[in-house]
């Protein structure tokens, strides 16, 4: 008895509940009510606003003087929420409001002259959705959620006492049970059916109640819990068997969905059960809670205070209890009592010295201290024994002494620590050292007691084998009869060997124990070791384990391991091998735990010492049906910034439509949360934006995701949870999002540019075409040109060959022919200086011909002086002042292609004299080293119209200059006006080659 009571008062406190406050946000400690809406927020209504919690921050909604769409009263009294998803508030001074929890707008709904609702105190529903509304000023008022209309409820003489109604409730067949200071009331507003129970004693006068059925309420006063019945047209009290075990003031009720009541007096919390009339209590607060209780989906109850904040109380995480003490009080707490009155040295948990505790199925409790100190202590006897026989080990150096005892099933007490195995006679109080002897290394170097090898954990088998872990070689099991040895140990070139050599932990595995044997590692894991076959199956923190460091594993009555890490507990499902991770926020002391600090108590609960304390196990407490949470967006921010209501309301919808969001919104922000409030800081996320990640994205506890710049198009975004066992929850949150593009992305903008550009294509091919048509039709026509001046030339120079040259040398050999035949008629002298005049004009002829065709001045003085020379001549012959510069670019051109800038020259000089009457003529040729620059202008007539123009460029003598322009790679222009003469234009790209 002493023990449980020591038990009790060590575990009454801040482990059994917590207390939310304005410290962790609540925006005041007043909650006059608590809801859970249908998408799984808690809301705390408090005298300083509306608080909307998803188990990590709170979100206020609050009055905001001069602007529209806020609550209208700070000072909320009660809430509710309807089918449509609305939740419906009463204020005090601010009437009542409406809020559309996808928007967050709020809304008054004034009761205008119909009622006033200025000071109201409740609000509840019916099942038609209809609001009920406790008015100061007029009492019970129904509300019309459809039309916005108020009606209050007829007051008849026979309703005395309903103005003074400070609780009601509404049955599922929308009857009403009001309490006022004077009477019990039962309503039915259809039938205006009124029964009422006079309060005649203070003390039974309810300050809460619940409705059980429709015709059954459990209210409390000051004297103890009753019962209200309904029976015929008359009320009936009845008395519950736990009436006079209750004390105090009660202020909440609350019924849960296995239709047990809890309650919530001024000091203590109750459950009960009213099938069975069993009244349990659970936890004392010293706060003053409000009418506001509530037990939310994961079985967690709510209780809201006046000015206290908000409890919270999770009857199931009381599997995890944590305690600062030395040492746990249900372990050795009389053995504890024991050594102090002997003046000997207590185990301090908190230290993470070398000790063991070993309690023996004859509940005999053997504790191993270093300095090689051991004792044993019988509870039934109180009897302890100090034993001695270690100390003598002292001059061996081994300085640690034990850390680990086991006594086996033959009664034989083992001991074990850096200086390697011994067996202890309890009766001669002498140690039998035990050597395990290594075949890898040589047989010296554990023939003596120096440490070698150390004995990190130690356990026995179905066999009574002893199987013992080693700092750096791995597991020898031990065979105690024979003495005999075999070794398991990590080999890097073997697939399944131990996963490390440096063990910290062994433990027989409690369902196979002739065949398994599980082994924690320092850096390795967890490892199953089947004995015989030395099979090794490795567990690492990838198959759910908290750390890689495996310091002490214990086994529950059912046959689960529990199992003490460097960052945490673990479970494992045997049957399945699941793993689960517990973390501060399940209920530990610490994350972290000490080497050899565990133990098993008769009760089975199961104790794990660590940093600054330890933690207690109830496996039988324990539940592995753990809510799914549900996972909500707590908000969507553009720009770090909270989106508008329009776009918020879409992020909180169905997502049976995709979230449309422009190009430039290009940076955006998810904030999320599972809405599971069993233990919220353990839980932790991933997500994925599908169309842009590849593969999810681990947040850890982080609860935001940002993406920038991405590309318009639709993608998905995914969020999952899990619990700290890193098992990952199937049911995800799901939005789809769409980023429209900017109008020069859209499908109609492509096609009208594919469309725009295929005709701009089409056009300049057919521009093309026409052109090369064209270009085809003057090519012919300059070919057929060329071929008329060439005929036109030949004729020409036929022409002079036959007329000229062609007469003379005639006459020649007519005149030789008539000497030849009559010499006598001439004298030889005569006709010799004849012939030779007649061959001279001959030769000239033939030099004026041959010059025509390529000027002899080209190979002889160059291309330069061949012009300026023939414009010199023709200019001259014509009567034609010559002006200009002519600058030197002999070698700029190719020799062939010199007599096309000389016939050039020759044409627009030739143009000049046959049409232009000009007195002048200018001819300037300008080299710049790229390209030589023609500007040949006169004063002539020049080209008075278009037609004019047309005539003149049609021309053969134009048409072949402009060709001669075209075969030099040049280009030309021409200007002209009626009486401004004539300018021509001609640049000539010079080859650098040249």
């Amino acid at each position: 008895m002493i023990i449980i009571l020591v038990f009790l008062l060590w575990f009454t406190g801040g482990d059994v509940f917590q207390r939310i406050t304005i410290d962790d946000g609540l925006s005041q400690n007043m909650v006059n009510d608590i809801l859970l809406d249908d998408r799984g927020f808690l809301w705390f209504a408090t005298k300083d606003g509306l608080n909307r919690y998803d188990g990590h921050s709170f979100t206020v909604y609050r009055n905001y003087p001069g602007q529209l769409e806020t609550l209208t009263s700070n000072h909320i009294t009660s809430l509710y929420q309807t089918r449509d998803g609305t939740l419906w508030m009463t204020t005090y001074g601010g009437g009542v409001n409406r809020l559309n929890l996808l928007t967050g707008i709020a809304e008054p709904v004034d009761g205008g002259r119909t009622a006033d609702v200025t000071f109201a105190t409740t609000i509840n529903g019916d099942s038609k959705d209809n609001l009920w509304i406790m008015s100061q000023s007029d009492g019970l008022v129904r509300l019309d959620t459809k039309t916005k209309t108020y009606h209050v409820l007829k007051r008849q003489p026979e309703f005395t006492g309903l103005g003074d109604i400070g609780l009601f409730e509404i049955t599922e067949k929308d009857r009403i049970w009001t309490v006022s200071s004077q009477m019990i009331q039962f309503i039915d507003p259809q039938t205006s059916l009124l029964l009422q129970w006079p309060v005649m004693d203070p003390a039974d006068r309810p300050t809460s109640l619940l409705v059980l059925s429709d015709s059954l309420i459990v209210f409390a006063t000051r004297t103890g819990l009753q019962r209200m019945r309904v029976s015929g047209n008359t009320l009936v009290r009845e008395n519950t068997t736990i009436r006079d075990q209750w004390f105090g003031f009660g202020n909440a009720f609350v019924k849960d969905r296995q239709g047990r009541i809890w309650f919530a007096s001024l000091q203590d919390v109750y459950r009960y059960d009213p099938v069975t009339d069993q009244l349990t209590w659970l936890f004392k607060h010293d706060t003053r809670p409000t009418a506001s209780m509530l037990v939310d989906h994961s079985g967690i109850l709510w209780i809201g205070t006046a000015g206290w904040g908000a409890i919270r109380y999770n009857p199931s995480s009381q599997y995890l209890r944590r305690g600062d003490g030395p040492y746990p009080p249900m372990v050795i707490p009389e053995m504890v009592d024991a050594l102090r009155r002997r003046g000997l040295p207590v185990p301090d948990w908190r230290s993470g010295t070398d000790h063991a505790i070993h309690r023996t199925d004859t509940g005999d409790i053997w504790i191993a201290i270093s300095g090689f100190r051991v004792y044993r202590y019988r509870p039934q006897t109180t009897e302890l024994r100090r034993y001695r026989a270690g100390s003598g080990l002292k001059r061996h150096n081994l300085n640690r002494g034990f850390n680990l005892v086991h006594v086996s099933r033959d009664r034989r007490v083992w001991l074990a620590g850096n200086g390697g195995l011994f067996e202890l006679d309890p009766d001669a109080d002498n140690l039998v050292y035990h050597p395990i002897y290594d075949g890898a290394v040589p047989d010296r170097e554990y023939s003596n007691r120096t440490g070698q090898p150390d004995i990190t954990a130690i356990a026995e088998d179905a066999y009574g084998t002893l199987w013992m872990g080693t700092p750096d070689r791995g597991v020898v099991a031990y065979d105690p009869k024979s003495r005999t040895t075999t070794w398991y140990r990590r080999d890097a070139g073997r697939s399944g060997s131990l996963s490390s050599n440096q063990i910290l932990s062994v433990h027989v595995d409690p369902i196979q124990p002739d065949r398994v044997v599980w082994v924690g590692t320092e850096g390795g894991g967890l490892n199953r070791l089947e004995r015989g076959t030395g099979g090794v199956r490795t567990f690492f923190i990838s198959d759910g384990l908290p750390s890689m460091v495996i310091y002490s594993i214990l086994a529950d009555d059912d046959g689960h391991l529990w199992m003490s890490t460097n960052n945490g507990l673990a479970r494992m499902e045997l049957s399945t091998f699941e793993l689960r991770s517990f973390t501060v926020a399940d209920g530990l002391h610490s994350r972290e735990f000490n080497r050899f600090e565990s133990f098993r108590h008769s009760d089975g609960s199961l104790f794990f010492g660590g940093i600054g304390g330890y933690t207690q196990v109830i496996p039988s407490a324990y539940q592995t049906n753990m809510n799914e949470p549900r996972i909500r967006l707590t908000d969507f921010l553009l720009f770090n910034k909270s989106a508008d209501a329009n776009l918020i309301r879409q992020f909180h919808s169905d997502h049976s439509s995709p979230v449309r969001l422009s190009y430039d919104q290009d940076m955006i922000t998810f904030e999320f949360a599972a809405l599971e409030f069993t233990a919220p800081g353990g839980i932790r996320y991933r997500y994925r934006l599908d169309g842009f990640d590849r593969d999810w994205i681990d947040a850890g506890f982080t609860r935001t995701a940002t993406y920038t710049n991405l590309a318009p198009n639709s993608y998905v975004f995914l969020v999952q949870s899990a619990y700290s066992d890193g098992q990952w929850n199937p049911s995800e949150l799901r939005v789809p999002l769409l980023i429209d593009p900017p109008f020069w992305m859209t499908w109609w903008f492509r096609t009208f540019l594919v469309t725009l550009f295929g005709l701009v294509l089409w056009l300049y091919m057919r521009r093309r075409e026409n052109i090369l048509r064209l270009e085809k039709v003057r090519q012919e026509e300059v070919t057929l040109r060329v071929i008329e001046k060439q005929e036109e030339e030949r004729r020409r120079i036929a022409h002079e060959m036959h007329d000229g040259l062609g007469q003379e040398l005639l006459v020649l050999k007519n005149m030789m022919y008539r000497w030849s035949i009559r010499p006598e008629l001439t004298e030889p002298s005569t006709i010799l200086q004849v012939a030779s005049d007649q061959i001279s004009g001959i030769l000239k002829s033939v030099r004026e011909i041959t010059h025509n065709l390529r000027p002899p001045e080209l190979d002889r003085i160059g291309i330069t002086e061949t012009i300026r020379y023939a414009l010199e001549k023709s200019t001259a012959a014509a009567g034609l002042a010559l002006s200009g510069d002519i600058q030197h670019f002999n070698g700029t051109i190719p020799a062939e292609h010199e007599i096309n800038l000389l016939r050039i020259v020759q044409e627009m000089l030739s143009n000049t004299i046959k049409h232009a009457k000009a007195t002048s003529v200018r001819c300037d040729v300008m080299n710049s080293g790229s390209e030589l620059h023609v500007i040949y202008s006169d004063d002539g007539v020049g080209f008075p119209t278009e037609a004019d123009k047309t005539v003149v460029r049609n021309g053969l003598g134009m048409l072949g200059l402009t060709e001669r322009v075209r075969i030099l790679g040049g280009t030309l222009s021409i200007a002209s006006g009626s009486g401004t003469g004539v300018s021509f234009d001609i640049r000539i790209p010079i080859s650098k080659s040249n």
